[in-house]
């Protein structure tokens, strides 16, 4: 295979997941956005006929920032913010469950560690803040549109 070939198959793979990582936050904020109009409609005894721009600003602004900080929450651990107590957590568990600990595949120290993981190229899930962003900008635009 030369270059091309490698470039166009690595392509093609990153197009699939990207759609796929698409598809996923469509269908978890479309359920949070149910989920959210249904309780505004049962707990809160909304009339959906009357306060629809209400319930649908509601449904897709909550599922809109939840999608949001859950990527932010994702970035947030690939920078590294939580290395520490992962490496501690799975260091104790070699200690306490492992017949011979040392054996582990887990780097002997912090810092080999993080240089390992540094090296891995992370993954950012761009499609999803994609879509959890339209389905704020959508509660947004619902929101103000009740208000009016």
């Amino acid at each position: 295979m030369n270059s091309n070939e490698i470039s166009k198959t690595e392509s093609k793979a990153t197009l699939k997941e990207n759609i796929i990582s698409a598809c996923v936050a469509f269908v978890i904020c479309a359920a949070i956005c149910i989920l959210v109009a249904l309780l505004d409609v049962y707990v809160k005894e909304l009339s959906f006929s009357i306060e629809t721009a209400r319930i649908l600003g509601d449904g897709f602004f909550v599922s809109g920032v939840l999608g949001v900080l859950f990527w932010l929450l994702i970035l947030v651990s690939q920078l590294g913010a939580f290395d520490m107590m992962v490496y501690g957590c799975r260091k104790l568990f070699n200690y306490l469950f492992k017949k011979n600990p040392e054996d582990s595949t887990l780097p002997h120290t912090y810092y080999d560690y993080v240089m390992i993981k540094r090296g891995k190229k992370p993954k950012r899930f761009y499609f999803f803040l994609i879509v959890a962003a339209v389905y704020l900008a959508i509660g947004m635009i619902c929101s103000f549109v009740a208000v009016a």
